[in-house]
């Protein structure tokens, strides 16, 4: 199966769209091909580190590195070189692709500057395949382990899941879709694999931010987006008015407010609260608008070929309405993941109501999901502990009408300690979404008998503490 077909006057289409220009899909692929060669010096199935800005340059990349027969592994949010480093180290990667504005985080004398060595290969890539079960593409995300697990997703995850998003939203396939979350971001990397499936265009905003993707709600250039519900909070605060072009716009990555979705309903917003995760290939269930008017606070239906069970602690199937341990098992699961019955625990709590519609209602572990973004509290207790003020430290989250949950932290101090020291020491080595909002000192962190952190007494502390 050819992962891009040969490129004609026929069959070419609009790709890449931006404030101020736009490209053919034979343009950025030849190019892309060009580039592939400089990366030929490599074994087979290497991995590829792909560091770019949110532009353009990320899919040249991404497509060099598919057409040189490489695994491309994005890489974002990076606060400094030795961070970069430490990843690239970790997940084996060969060099690194980037461009000129990610160019002062690179050491490495073997990178690929974009920038610098924009080709003008005329060459066709008729003859670039690949294998349904090859390794297309492997995501970071947060483990339970401290570290970041690396999800390894194929060719037939990332296009079945684009497939079967297009069976029940047959109108997506002629849109433009919006590139409104990083490309390191399986919701936003998602955006890119649907517009090549779809044959359909890309708009690349100049930046992620609220501000431009209201200003892309609000003038229609692209017409299905995806964001999360932080983002829906805001533009629900700004009161902005959807374009009649916006036809869908996909919410999830962490818990939506009930009254937020009651709300964009009303302000014409033409919602589509979703679920999945990394593992899971992004969406996996859909609720449109009209099923969102009555249960605001579900996620929707399963979307074709995925199956969901809910299971008890015993692994005992669960009848409808009752809570249990969420099973998923879909044609878009990362290999990494499945048992040996291709099924994936992901980890959330929930239950299917009568009508099988999935409603999620908590998680089973300490992963805090924070504007979208999965957030380990290991990590970030590692970090804090490398700081010479801290003495102990339990990273947890509270509710947040913003981000969804908001991350804090217990932390027993020594004496001087000064809390802008602390917030300039972790600045230089996590990105912003994983410092905490709130340190609250204590006299030790509560433990059990048995020596653990008492959960139950840490969630009494914060909730005094949310009381004043």
């Amino acid at each position: 199966m050819e992962l891009i077909p040969p490129i004609s006057d026929k069959n070419d289409f609009t790709f890449l769209l931006s404030e101020s220009e736009t490209t053919k899909f034979s343009e950025v692929s030849r190019q892309a091909y060009g580039i592939s060669k400089l990366l030929k010096q490599y074994p087979p199935e290497s991995r590829i580190g792909l560091f770019t800005s949110h532009s353009e340059n990320f899919i040249q990349g991404l497509l060099a590195i598919w057409y040189a027969g490489y695994i491309p592994v994005p890489l974002g949010n990076i606060v400094s070189a030795d961070k970069l480093e430490e990843i690239a180290d970790k997940t084996g990667i060969s060099t690194i692709i980037y461009d000129d504005k990610t160019a002062g985080f690179i050491s490495r004398p073997d990178g690929i500057n974009l920038d610098a060595c924009q080709s003008n290969s005329l060459t066709d890539t008729h003859n670039v395949k690949f294998q349904q079960s090859k390794t297309a593409i492997i995501l970071l995300t947060s483990g339970s382990t401290g570290s970041q697990k690396q999800i390894p997703l194929t060719f037939k995850n990332l296009f079945s899941g684009a497939e079967m998003i297009g069976e029940i939203l047959t109108d997506i396939k002629s849109s433009v879709l919006g590139a409104t979350l990083p490309f390191f971001h399986v919701g936003g990397f998602s955006q890119i694999t649907r517009a090549i499936f779809y044959r359909t265009g890309l708009y690349i905003p100049n930046e992620i931010s609220s501000k431009s993707i209201a200003e892309l709600i609000r003038t229609g250039k692209a017409s299905t987006i995806s964001i999360v519900p932080a983002t829906l909070n805001h533009l629900l605060e700004k009161n902005i008015k959807p374009h009649k072009n916006v036809k869908h716009i996909f919410v999830g990555g962490s818990a939506t407010k009930s009254e937020d979705v009651v709300q964009a309903i009303k302000a014409g917003y033409p919602i589509y609260k979703v679920y999945g995760s990394t593992e899971t290939g992004a969406m996996i269930t859909l609720s449109n608008p009209a099923e969102l008017k009555k249960l605001p606070h579900a996620s929707g239906k399963v979307l074709p070929g995925v199956k969901i069970k809910i299971i008890d602690d015993n692994g005992k199937m669960l009848s409808a309405n009752n809570e249990g341990k969420i099973v998923v098992s879909s044609p878009t699961l990362s290999p990494g993941v499945t048992n040996t019955g291709n099924e994936y625990p992901t980890g959330d709590l929930g239950y299917l109501d009568t009508e099988g519609n999935l409603v999620v209602t908590g998680r089973t572990s300490r992963i805090i999901i924070s504007g979208g973004y999965n957030v380990n509290p290991l990590e970030i207790e590692e970090t804090i502990l490398l700081h010479p003020e801290i003495k102990s430290v339990y990273v947890s989250s509270v509710p947040d009408d913003k981000w969804g949950e908001k991350v804090v932290a217990l932390i027993v101090v020594n004496p001087g300690f000064d809390e802008t020291r602390l917030r300039d020491f972790l600045t230089a080595r996590l990105p912003g979404y994983k410092i905490p909002k709130e340190f609250i000192p204590v006299q030790s962190i509560p433990l059990t008998p048995l020596g653990k952190p008492d959960k139950n007494l840490i969630d009494s502390i914060l909730l005094e503490h949310s009381k004043k």
